[in-house]
């Protein structure tokens, strides 16, 4: 009896302060993504990378980041023309 008063407090702890970091995690990672996205966002405009403008720099980096992250990014211009597709599924089509 002793040993399921201590083991069972011992158990809920640990499963609230697993979910309690992994939650911390998840919420760092998105911030780090956010802030990586709107640095990159900024260079974007200000190389004038949506207006045409060719940047391998640009294109590497959200290659690296998509492949890091395992995820897709896709840059759409005003007129829902597709200026970079990291899967290469849509990339120079029209979305609507």
């Amino acid at each position: 009896m002793m040993i399921l008063v201590t083991v069972i407090p011992v158990v809920l702890l640990q499963l609230f302060y697993t979910n309690y970091m992994i939650d911390r995690l998840r919420e760092n990672r998105v911030g780090v993504v956010k802030d990586y996205c709107a640095l990159l966002g900024d260079e974007m405009l200000e190389i004038g990378y949506l207006d045409g403008e060719v940047s391998t720099v640009i294109d590497g980096e959200f290659q690296r980041f998509s492949r890091l992250y395992d995820g897709r990014f896709v840059v759409i211009d005003r007129q829902y023309s597709v200026i970079l597709d990291t899967y290469n599924m849509v990339s120079g089509k029209t979305l609507v």
